[in-house]
């Protein structure tokens, strides 16, 4: 639709005397508002190289970090995986948990990782994912952690030389 044309002794009034749709100027978005959940920021790393424990305590295999922009918007932690279970012949079957922590200790998200082909001297590989959510509560750089341990044989992680993307830490900024 085509604008109108402003008489000469009009008084300028976008409100009443312009008719059709103005072009949006200065670079803005042309919205008159935002509903939450806006994505903000999108950081993602990725495991450098396949990585195994058979320790009972938890080892970070890796992290990312994020830094919010406003400490009101929340974070979303997706963790995609590729996993091996291995028994190596051991009396106890392969298993262990695998968690999404930020900093050292405040833990976001933890799963059970369990063979589905029970026996001591079985090797299962196949994938999964997990994610946590929260608020962030600060503007300072968040380091997120990728926690690993095993209660039984041996656990591993699919690293990005081996296996192309296997294993990726993707966090996004939600606006609140």
């Amino acid at each position: 639709m085509a604008l109108t044309r402003l008489g000469l002794n009009q008084s300028i009034n976008l409100a009443s005397n312009v008719t059709g749709t103005l072009a949006t100027g200065n670079g803005g978005t042309g919205a008159t508002s935002f509903a939450p959940g806006k994505v903000l920021q999108v950081v993602r790393s990725t495991l450098g190289s396949t990585t195994y424990t058979t320790s009972s305590s938890y080892t970070t295999f890796f992290d990312g970090a994020i830094t919010p922009s406003n400490s009101n918007n929340y974070i979303y932690a997706l963790l995609t995986y590729g996993l091996d279970l291995y028994g190596g012949g051991s009396t106890t079957e392969p298993q262990g948990n695998i968690r999404i922590v930020e900093g050292s200790s405040n833990t976001k998200s933890e799963i059970p990782l369990r063979t589905t082909n029970p026996g001591s001297s079985n090797y299962e590989r196949e994938g999964g994912a997990i994610s946590g959510y929260w608020q962030a509560g600060g503007t300072s750089a968040l380091d997120i952690n990728v926690n690993v341990n095993c209660t039984g044989g041996r656990v591993g992680l699919w690293g990005d030389s081996a296996h192309t993307n296997a294993t990726a830490l993707t966090l996004f900024e939600i606006e609140a």
